[in-house]
């Protein structure tokens, strides 16, 4: 493991066949603020040993160096390695509950406050990685292979652990595509839902289809796997007027300055977008206040005044405040079965 301690915020790795490079700043966090993220990235690039490295899509092999290589599988080679790399931690005890369950929310929350998961399925958005994977690229066009694959490994690892024979769960999915790795082939799709049907003991291909490839909501679905656990899903509004508007932002010279919009939102709905500069509210100047200026007028139609590309213009809106971005987090249910409860100490622990 190779890190670079940065003095300015970045947090990246890379994993290679016999090393890992990573990024990671500010200096004076690592050890404070940023030591969960130290802990993550690194449980992350070390699974990528197996997990990429050694286990890799038939696109994928031999690696072309010299153009592109498209898959639709990025819900694997990234997805599996998030999720596994958190996994790892809390299962052997460097994390304990309330750092996974704050890890895993941050997931969840991702999901809810991504647009694009109505427009672009995880295989679609895996696909066009090579376009702009990582960087924001057109608001809600698409949705992240390491969020939603993240978030789909957790759904199928709690089906394939909570079955009533046992089953040793994703593990044991990885393992039999780790054995057909050593033999020097790449797997595919059918490979991936053949040997995941096999360990559940019936045909998953709907599971598949429903949330990778058809974009059908996870709510469902992650309902139902935090359940079997004995946890549930709380969902609030958030404390900032600015985010229940439907933005997220910064200050700049003390105007507000949104980075990203919600889908479907008030912010949405009357057209404000990514790095526009809010700086009134109803002729009042933004000083690093516009959640005190919104929470102020409340429900009342307001002005803003905003900044785009040098222009300046007048947005006026009558808010709801009912589709921006909420707060999740993940609580264990107080009347959990004995079942529930020893499902969550088997898929935890085994």
């Amino acid at each position: 493991f190779l890190f670079q301690i940065t003095p300015y915020s970045t947090y990246h790795g890379v994993e290679h066949t016999t090393s890992t490079v990573c990024a990671l700043g500010p200096s004076y966090d690592i050890m404070g603020k940023k030591y969960a993220d130290f802990l993550g990235v690194s449980s992350h690039e070390l699974y990528h040993a197996w997990n990429v490295k050694t286990i890799r899509p038939k696109e994928m092999l031999p690696y072309n160096y010299q153009e592109e290589n498209y898959s639709q599988l990025g819900y694997v080679y990234e997805g599996v390695t998030t999720y596994m790399g958190d996994k790892f931690l809390f299962s052997s005890g460097v994390f304990d509950e309330a750092q996974y369950f704050k890890e895993l929310s941050a997931y969840i929350e991702r999901h809810f406050h991504s647009g694009g998961r109505f427009n672009y399925s995880v295989a679609e958005s895996s696909f066009d990685t090579w376009l702009d994977g990582y960087v924001l690229g057109a608001p809600n066009r698409k949705t992240s292979i390491y969020t939603e694959g993240c978030l789909f490994s957790f759904i199928l690892d709690v089906k394939l652990r909570t079955i009533p024979t046992g089953s040793g769960g994703l593990d044991a999915l990885m393992k039999k595509l780790y054995a057909q790795a050593k033999n020097g082939n790449g797997y595919s799709k059918e490979d991936y839902i053949k040997f995941a049907s096999e360990i559940a003991g019936e045909d998953l291909t709907y599971l598949f289809d429903d949330l990778l490839y058809r974009g059908v909501s996870y709510r469902e679905a992650l309902d139902w796997a935090l359940s079997e656990l004995g946890l549930g899903l709380v969902e609030k509004d958030d404390s900032s007027w600015s985010r229940r508007l439907g933005l997220k932002g910064t200050y700049s010279n003390g105007a507000y300055k949104v980075a990203d919009v919600a889908f479907d939102s008030d912010a949405d709905k009357f057209n404000l977008i990514r790095d526009d500069q809010v700086i009134s509210v109803n002729g009042f100047k933004v000083t690093g206040d516009l959640d005190k200026w919104l929470e102020y007028f409340g429900k009342e139609k307001v002005e803003l005044g905003v900044l785009r590309k040098g222009k300046l213009g007048f947005i006026v809106l009558q808010p709801e405040y009912s589709n921006g971005y909420k707060k999740y987090s993940l609580k264990r249910m107080n009347d959990a079965s004995d079942i529930q409860k020893a499902n969550f100490e088997i898929w935890k622990n085994e």
